[in-house]
C-alpha cells in the first residue's frame, strides 16, 4: 500500500463525487488543495486538502471505492494526512455531514467534532442528492493531541 500526491487530478472528479454531490465545490477545493491517493492494486481512496492559513489545513473529501469500504484505507489516508499535515498546520478541520458512521470514522480516528450547524443541508443544498446528512459537524484535531491519536489508533489495530 502506498500514498501519493496526485497532480493529474482530473480524472479522479467521479470518485470526489461519490463522497461530495457539488461539482462546483470540488472544483473550487481542488484547484486550490493537494491531492492524494492510496495505491494497493489499484486506488482505493482519494483525498484533498486545503491550506485555510498559516496554522489551519482542511481535509475537503476523501472518497474510498464503496467495494473498499470498511478494510482500513480511509483509516490509513487519514493517517498519513494527519502525519504529513500537523508538521505543518496546528489543526486539521474537517467538515460532515451528520450520518451515523461518518460521525463514529472521524471520532475513532481521532477528530473531535468542534461544532454543529444544524440543517445546513436542508438550509444551503436545494441540489443534494442524498437526504441523510441534516446537520453540518466541523471535526478537528490538533498537534498537541496528535500523540494522544496515535495511541488510540494503535490500540484498535
Amino acid at each position: 500500500m502506498t500514498i501519493d500526491e496526485v497532480t493529474e487530478k482530473k480524472i479522479y472528479l467521479p470518485r470526489l463525487l461519490s463522497a461530495d454531490e457539488q461539482r462546483d465545490m470540488i472544483d473550487r477545493y481542488v484547484a486550490s488543495g493537494r491531492m492524494f491517493r492510496l495505491w494497493d492494486n489499484g486506488v482505493k481512496c482519494i483525498a484533498v486538502v486545503t491550506r485555510l492559513n498559516e496554522t489551519e489545513c482542511a481535509l475537503k473529501n476523501i472518497a474510498t471505492c464503496p467495494a473498499d469500504q470498511g478494510k482500513g484505507y480511509g483509516r490509513a489516508m487519514l493517517a498519513y494526512l494527519a502525519e504529513t499535515f500537523l508538521k505543518a498546520c496546528k489543526t486539521v478541520y474537517v467538515g460532515t455531514g451528520d450520518v451515523p458512521g461518518i460521525l463514529r470514522f472521524y471520532h475513532k480516528s481521532g477528530f473531535r467534532a468542534s461544532h454543529w450547524v444544524k440543517d445546513f443541508f436542508t438550509d444551503n443544498d436545494e441540489k443534494r442528492l442524498s437526504k441523510r446528512a441534516y446537520s453540518y459537524v466541523t471535526w478537528s484535531i490538533c498537534a498537541e493531541t496528535q500523540m494522544t491519536w496515535k495511541h488510540a489508533k494503535l490500540r484498535e489495530e
